[in-house]
């Protein structure tokens, strides 16, 4: 009887392991990451997301489009802003000061979700590290590139306000922004930001980043995993070189002793 009792208790533990390792292995899984695509739950950051000192945000984020579909003319709306990050589909309006006496850079790292707080629109994921400078008391205006982590929902636009959550924890994403690595994908490295040349004139650009959108709704809201053909795609894209990098420091944070991308000392 003792044996059995033993035994009993053996096979729910084993059992129990199992559903443990079938709910994480569903959680995980392409098509059920909380927050994104049709799921519900809250998004899930493993770290946050402060402004560095002295740096503000003026007013509140939005979308950057007075219309809920992208088109040419409504590009056209904001070509006057510097635009920084990746993607078309989720394209916000952001507002920075500099309280400091001396030229700061910003970073906005790889995995930052960018959580809609108010309007019923897409929630965005910043795919690369991107960066900016502040002159000393600038305030200045730009866009921010995202891709969309919800396929269902609508594209922002003004009404939509943003704020920035923190860096992603979930391991089906990291899969593909560990593919990305420092792979040259931001709008910035294809148009000099002082042409302010609008995105319908880069097709290289554009066809890159709807690719790479669709691949990003397999994982958010289609259930499906990427295929050799995107992965080769992905390995196809240029990397950034080494010396055009930002610098890691040992506290875990990038130097500021950088311009952004395209700018020279001259």
């Amino acid at each position: 009887m003792i044996m059995k009792n033993l035994f009993s208790v053996v096979m729910c533990f084993v059992a129990l392991g199992f559903v443990s390792c079938e709910k994480e292995s569903v959680q995980e899984a392409p098509g059920n990451i909380p927050g994104m695509g049709n799921n519900q739950g809250q998004l899930e950051i493993s770290e946050s997301f402060d402004m560095p000192e002295d740096i503000s945000i003026v007013g509140t984020i939005t979308g950057a489009v007075e219309e809920e579909e992208i088109t040419a003319a409504s590009l056209k709306s904001y070509s006057n802003w510097d635009s920084f990050g990746s993607g078309q589909d989720v394209i916000l309006k952001v507002t920075l000061q500099n309280n400091s006496v001396s030229r700061r850079t910003v970073f906005f790292p790889k995995g930052l979700v960018w959580k809609c707080v108010a309007g019923d629109f897409q929630h965005g994921i910043q795919i690369q590290t991107t960066w900016l400078n502040l002159g000393a008391g600038e305030t200045r205006t730009i866009t921010i590139r995202l891709y969309c982590a919800n396929l269902h929902m609508d594209t922002p636009d003004y009404s939509g306000i943003y704020e920035i959550l923190g860096v992603t924890s979930s391991k089906v994403l990291w899969r593909f922004l560990d593919l990305i690595q420092w792979r040259m994908v931001n709008y910035e490295m294809y148009v000099d930001n002082s042409l302010k040349a609008g995105s319908s004139d880069l097709p290289e650009y554009t066809d890159m980043a709807a690719k790479l959108q669709t691949m990003i709704h397999k994982l958010t809201d289609t259930g499906e995993t990427l295929s050799d053909e995107d992965i080769a795609f992905i390995e196809s894209i240029p990397e950034l070189p080494v010396e055009q990098r930002p610098v890691l420091e040992s506290d875990g944070t990038y130097s500021e002793d950088i311009l952004e991308y395209g700018q020279s000392n001259q």
